[in-house]
C-alpha cells in the first residue's frame, strides 16, 4: 500500500481546481453564513482523508492482479521469453482496459456534478447543496485519481519487469554467443597472421629473385636490340639486293638491245651480199655487148651503203 500522506495532497492537488466554480453565496442569516465555509471545509477534509484512506485498499484489491499471473517469468529460453512477453501483453491490454474504466467513471461522474449544479440552482440553500456536490465530486476524483496512479505505477512496473526481461535475454544470446564468437575471432585471426605471412612470404621470393628478373630484363633487352639491328641489317641487305637486280635488269636490257642491233645489222650485210652475188650472176650470163669504144677510166663511184649496215672491208 502506498502512504497516506502523498496520496492525500495528489488528490487534494486534483481537487483544487474546482474552486474557482464556486458562485456568489447567498445568505440569510450573518451567524450561519460564518460557519458554513468552516463547516464545507471540514467536512471536505474529513471525506477526503476518508477516501484516501479507505480507497487505496478498495481499489488495490479491485485492481492487483493475482500473485501467480504477475509473477515474472524465471525460466530462460526462447519459449520462456515468449511466454513472459505474451504475458505482458496480457497484462498491458488489462491496464488499458482499467484505464479507459477509469476514465469512463470520470466523464460519468463530471456529467453527474453537472447535473447536480444544475438542480441546485432550484433548491432554496443553493450554496450548501454546490458545496455538498463539489465535495462528493472531489471524493470521487481524488478516488479515481488514486486509481488512476496505481495503474500507471503497474504500468511501469510492467515496462521496467520487460526492459529488465529483454536485457537479461541480450546478456543471456551474449553469453550462449560467446563462444561462438570467441572461435569465430580466433579463426580470424589465425587468418589474419597466416595472411600475413603469405605476403611476408612473397615479398621475401621477390626480393631474393630481383637480381634474377633485373638480369633477365637486361638479356631480354639485349636480344631485343639484336634484333631490332639484325631486321635493320636484313632491311638494308633487301634494298641492296633490290638495287643490284634493278642493275642488272638495266644491263640485260641493254644487252639485248645491242645483241637485236648486232643481228639487223648482220641481216643488212648478208642481204646486201646476196644482191651484189645476184648481180654479179646476171652480168656474168648475159651476151657480151657490141665493141663500142672504151671510154677513159674515171672515178668508180660505189653505192653508198643502206642507213645501219656497215660496209664489208676488204678481206673480209
Amino acid at each position: 500500500m502506498k502512504p497516506v500522506a502523498p496520496l492525500f495532497r495528489r488528490a487534494a492537488a486534483a481537487a483544487s481546481p474546482e474552486q474557482a466554480d464556486t458562485p456568489m453565496r447567498c445568505t440569510r442569516t450573518p451567524s450561519l453564513a460564518s460557519l458554513r465555509p468552516l463547516t464545507a471545509a471540514l467536512a471536505a477534509a474529513l471525506a477526503v482523508f476518508a477516501g484516501a484512506l479507505a480507497v487505496p485498499v478498495a481499489a488495490l484489491a479491485q485492481t492487483a492482479p493475482p500473485a501467480s499471473a504477475s509473477a515474472p517469468a524465471v525460466a530462460s529460453g526462447p519459449d520462456a521469453y515468449a511466454a513472459a512477453e505474451a504475458h505482458d501483453r496480457r497484462e498491458q491490454a488489462a491496464l488499458d482496459e482499467r484505464r479507459a474504466d477509469v476514465a469512463r467513471r470520470n466523464d460519468d461522474m463530471m456529467r453527474r456534478y453537472q447535473t447536480q449544479q444544475h438542480d441546485c440552482y432550484a433548491r432554496f440553500l443553493v450554496n450548501r447543496c454546490l458545496d455538498q456536490a463539489r465535495e462528493a465530486m472531489r471524493s470521487e476524483k481524488a478516488a479515481l485519481r488514486v486509481e488512476q496512479l496505481a495503474i500507471e505505477d503497474e504500468s511501469r512496473a510492467l515496462r521496467t519487469a520487460a526492459r529488465q526481461r529483454r536485457e537479461a535475454q541480450r546478456e543471456q544470446q551474449r553469453l550462449a554467443d560467446a563462444p561462438r564468437r570467441e572461435a569465430e575471432e580466433q579463426r580470424n585471426q589465425a587468418q589474419y597472421q597466416a595472411r600475413q605471412q603469405a605476403q611476408a612470404q612473397r615479398a621475401a621470393q621477390r626480393a631474393a629473385e630481383a637480381p634474377q628478373r633485373a638480369a633477365n630484363e637486361r638479356a631480354y633487352e639485349q636480344k631485343q636490340a639484336e634484333r631490332r639491328a639484325q631486321a635493320s641489317e636484313a632491311a638494308a641487305g633487301a634494298s641492296a639486293a633490290a638495287a643490284r637486280r634493278a642493275d642488272n635488269a638495266s644491263r640485260y636490257e641493254a644487252k639485248q638491245r645491242d645483241a637485236e642491233e648486232n643481228r639487223q645489222r648482220v641481216e643488212a650485210r648478208r642481204a646486201n651480199a646476196a644482191r651484189r652475188a645476184a648481180s654479179a650472176a646476171d652480168t656474168a650470163s648475159a651476151p657480151p655487148p657490141a665493141a663500142t669504144p672504151t671510154p677513159a677510166p674515171g672515178p668508180v663511184s660505189t653505192p653508198s651503203p643502206a642507213p645501219g649496215v656497215s660496209t664489208p672491208r676488204p678481206g673480209k
